[in-house]
């Protein structure tokens, strides 16, 4: 995996790893359940600039539906 990556991903996966290693880097953790593509392309395009600022400062963010939650 390259080092800087930001991994995007509702596999819970990805979450314990980040939680154990610190692997990825950077984790968003999708977290809306079941939508339509075009609602999940709708709340990226929406969220994406809350993403970025957050991610600048933080390594652990969830997305939800509704919200945005930066964890760690």
């Amino acid at each position: 995996m390259i080092d800087s990556a930001t991994v995007i991903s509702k596999d819970s996966d990805f979450y314990h790893s980040f939680l154990l290693r610190r692997e990825p880097i950077k984790l968003v953790v999708v977290k809306i359940g079941d939508m339509r593509l075009s609602a999940i392309k709708t709340l990226f395009k929406t969220q994406a600039r809350n993403i970025i600022n957050l991610l600048g400062t933080h390594d652990l963010l969830e997305l939800y539906e509704d919200k945005l939650i930066a964890i760690l």
